[in-house]
């Protein structure tokens, strides 16, 4: 598959840095479900349904969930996000679902849910957010920037594609020259939550700087609503929509 090239796009970032994790030598981008649990063909039964392994099969809702809180309070107190050790995350990550998520076996974490979580987290805090899943598909590009323009990431979810093997692209970067930058497909995923933390706009390609596994990649914006279209339509492919009140 070809790159997709742009040249001088305008960036959107966040105003600090996103919540990193440190492990040994290296350093993440965003948490992981894969840090918990056993893969499915090294469990029997009923550890299925234990907490690490609900988490390893569908936490990704709840990771992003936490990191856009654990980032938001820190941006609310002028402060970088703390980088904390994987053993330290992984316990926090244990609390918040244990104590708030609770992430469902198969189910994980539906949209609605995870966004009137957030609303508890945020008024506990004192943090002034408001959550709300889902916006109309020819609002999405036009909230997610505003999120963005606002310091807020925001989690998005790619849908599961009921009864299809239809499947979104995951683009790593590589610069090519000064101001020139090439995308080429390095994974792909579907009924997954992942959190965008920037976009990249050129002249005819905004792509979507995502945390996902605790790495970086970048989703085509057409591409993924031609996703929803194909798809689940926005019910199961949206983006949990916080506004600063």
């Amino acid at each position: 598959m070809p790159g997709i090239v742009i040249e001088n796009p305008r960036v959107l970032n966040l105003k600090h840095p996103y919540i990193s994790v440190k492990n040994e030598n290296s350093v993440s981008f965003g948490g992981s479900q894969m840090w918990f649990g056993k893969p499915k063909n090294n469990r029997k039964g009923i550890d299925a349904f234990r907490q690490d392994n609900r988490i390893r099969c569908y936490g990704c809702g709840l990771v992003s969930a936490v990191d856009i809180f654990t980032y938001l309070k820190a941006a609310s107190e002028g402060k970088d996000p703390e980088v904390l050790d994987r053993q330290q995350y992984m316990k926090n990550l244990r609390e918040y679902d244990e104590g708030l998520f609770h992430t469902l076996y198969y189910m994980g974490i539906p949209g609605t849910k995870l966004a009137r979580k957030l609303n508890k987290l945020f008024k506990k805090n004192g943090l002034k957010y408001k959550a709300d899943w889902g916006v109309a598909v020819y609002e999405l590009v036009v909230k997610l920037e505003e999120m963005l323009v606002n310091d807020i990431p925001a989690t998005i979810s790619v849908g599961p594609a009921f009864l299809k093997k239809d499947r979104l692209t995951l683009y790593k970067i590589k610069q090519k020259g000064h101001g020139v930058f090439e995308f080429v497909a390095d994974d792909d995923t579907k009924d997954h939550y992942v959190t965008v933390t920037g976009m990249i706009i050129g002249e005819k390609n905004r792509m979507l700087e995502i945390s996902s596994w605790g790495r970086k990649y970048y989703i085509d914006m057409d591409e993924y609503i031609s996703f929803v279209d194909r798809n689940d339509n926005t019910l199961f492919s949206n983006i949990v929509y916080i506004k600063k009140i």
